[in-house]
């Protein structure tokens, strides 16, 4: 009868398990196209998929700043951007299918972590926890943003720990498969992000202390499945390098940060920022109650820690050479810290599992809340007023936030993260911005609150509106205008009339 009973409770328990993550699934597959809302990134980024879509090169016009980013744009490398291409060529271009790849992504990583952690810590999961784990990263509103967000994250964690596996699945197998494998999965993940470079790296720390035989011919298979996805890009790469160089070198300054205060600066936003802050709290709140409680703690358990967090600590020290440490690459870090909760729950029983429910009800609070503020914003409603009330496309070219150039794909369009607009590149003046605009022939600007807070256009872009525009129209809108700042905005169009 006891045991009857215990199975009931656990029947049940996996049941509310299976119930939450299956309706949080739901979640993350309805209204795509809206909710995260639509913000700079989406737009450049789509566009440069398109381009590839439509003329089969990576290239953005409304950035083209004399330095052929038309043709060669280099904000990320070009893998994400080449597989969103093929995806709007198959199933067409829109917001919705600019976010099918990362979400395709995010729910493949749900299924790749169990078959990860078996390897990684020699321990099967049990059912509850497997699920358990769902819930963790589908309550996750993080997870949830770059889960349908238009931006390289996500298919870069899920290349990076498939690469992880296949390396974990050769030290068990023979033959050369596995190793060449996951050389090329870490030549992808790089491919789709520069940072996806710490899979590699932790390739290369297992080889290095890996007692198989042929280490030597290991290394050359995992070295030579890295670099063959990578010889085609750096052939394009170098056939227009000044481009490179300038988008990314100079543009973006990122040869600014590389001192100790700036390193410190980065690593200290990255831990504490909101959308990153509970699962840092929820991992150091794990361990300091496996160092309070470390009587319980073996060495092999200490050990099989290091082992789940191996990849973490191959990860976090490319930042020291690597110029932008984004909020966005805290995404690695999740299945780490996840799972090393999820470990030190299967020690400590009760008081970790009180922590992760905690973590969980937190984040559903906090899923819940955004959707409540979000769920109604419609971005081609917003786009369709616009367009209400500027003219017909026509012989002329249109400036505005880099967001909105899906919802004005029939218009010639030019975004205000153009660098040859933007004062940042250090060599731009009002004559010269006043100049540029001419060049480009912008006869209609869409000026939104957002612009209000950034130096560019508080240093440009109020006075070249009172020199040289009148008020065409406006547009009020209930989410859109101030990039999700506030509700009810109201949106200026000007017209360039000297």
């Amino acid at each position: 009868m006891e045991k009857k009973l215990i199975f009931n409770k656990k029947g049940i328990y996996l049941a509310v398990l299976i119930a939450v993550a299956g309706a949080l699934l739901l979640t993350y597959c309805y209204k795509i196209d809206a909710v995260p809302f639509i913000r700079v990134d989406d737009g450049g980024l789509l566009e440069v998929s398109r381009t590839f879509a439509l003329h089969g090169y990576l290239g953005s016009r409304m950035l083209e700043a004399g330095h052929n980013e038309s043709r060669y744009f280099h904000i990320h490398p070009p893998f994400f951007y080449l597989l969103n291409g093929l995806l709007f060529k198959l199933i067409g271009f829109g917001i919705l299918q600019g976010r099918v790849l990362a979400l395709l992504a995010s729910f493949l990583v749900l299924l790749t972590v169990p078959w990860l952690y078996r390897s990684l810590a020699r321990f099967q999961l049990a059912t509850e926890d497997a699920w358990l784990l769902a819930i963790m990263f589908l309550s996750n509103p993080f997870y949830f943003i770059m889960a349908r967000y238009v931006r390289p994250e996500m298919p870069t964690l899920l290349l990076s720990l498939l690469a992880i596996l296949a390396y974990l699945r050769s030290e068990r197998s023979k033959g050369s498969f596995y190793l060449l494998l996951g050389g090329l999965l870490a030549g992808l993940a790089v491919l789709t992000h520069f940072y996806g470079i710490y899979a590699l790296i932790y390739l290369m720390v297992c080889w290095l202390f890996s007692r198989k035989e042929g280490k030597l011919a290991r290394a050359a298979l995992i070295l030579a499945g890295f670099i063959l996805p990578l010889v085609p890009y750096l052939i394009w790469l170098f056939s227009d390098f000044n481009s490179f160089y300038f988008q990314v070198i100079v543009v973006r300054k990122s040869l600014e940060s590389f001192n100790f205060g700036g390193i410190l600066l980065r690593y200290a936003a990255f831990f504490v920022n909101y959308k990153t802050l509970n699962a840092t709290l929820l991992f150091l709140a794990g361990m300091l109650w496996a160092v309070a409680d470390r009587r319980r703690m073996t060495n092999e358990q200490w050990r099989t820690i290091g082992r789940i967090l191996g990849p973490a600590l191959c990860f976090l020290p490319i930042f020291i050479v690597m110029p932008r440490m984004s909020e966005y690459y805290y995404l690695v870090l999740l299945p780490f810290v996840y799972f090393t909760v999820i470990y030190l729950k299967q020690i400590f029983g009760r008081p970790v599992s009180l922590l992760i429910g905690l973590f969980i009800v937190i984040n559903l609070s906090g899923l819940g809340f955004y959707w409540h503020k979000y769920h109604d914003y419609d971005y081609y409603r917003y786009a369709g007023k616009l367009k209400a009330v500027l003219p017909r496309p026509g012989d002329f070219a249109v400036a505005g936030n880099m967001s909105l150039y899906p919802g004005l794909l029939e218009y010639k369009f030019y975004a205000f993260e153009n660098s040859s607009l933007a004062p940042d590149n250090d060599c731009q003046t009002y004559a010269g911005f006043a100049r540029r605009i001419k060049e480009l022939n912008i006869k209609y600007i869409i000026y939104q609150e957002s612009h209000l807070k950034q130096h560019f256009h508080a240093a440009y872009l109020g006075r070249y509106l009172s020199d040289h525009c009148r008020v065409f129209g406006k547009v009020n809108d209930p989410g859109y205008g101030s990039e999700g700042q506030k509700r009810d905005n109201q949106i200026v169009i000007y017209q360039v009339i000297k």
